[in-house]
């Protein structure tokens, strides 16, 4: 469902499952153009060994935003 928000900016609510559901579809897509799964990225990334590009960026914050999801759905029981 899509909202107006302040200042008149579109906000579209999307369900916590669907979030998790987008992010998941988003990583996989990163996962398999780099042939290495997310953490792996994470761990060259904190090491220093891979280049922080902005497609690197964006997998990293999708990997960290659903990690963020999954635990606070854990915590408090929300779908």
């Amino acid at each position: 469902m899509s909202t107006t928000g302040k200042a008149g900016i579109p906000v579209h609510n999307v369900s916590r499952t669907e979030m998790m559901a987008e992010l998941q579809a988003e990583i996989a897509e990163y996962e398999q153009r780099y042939e290495m799964p997310s953490e792996r990225m994470a761990a060259l990334i904190e090491w220093g060994e891979m280049q922080e590009t902005a497609e690197v960026l964006k997998w990293c914050f999708a990997y960290r935003a659903l990690a963020s999801l999954k635990e606070r759905t854990q915590t408090d029981g929300s779908h």
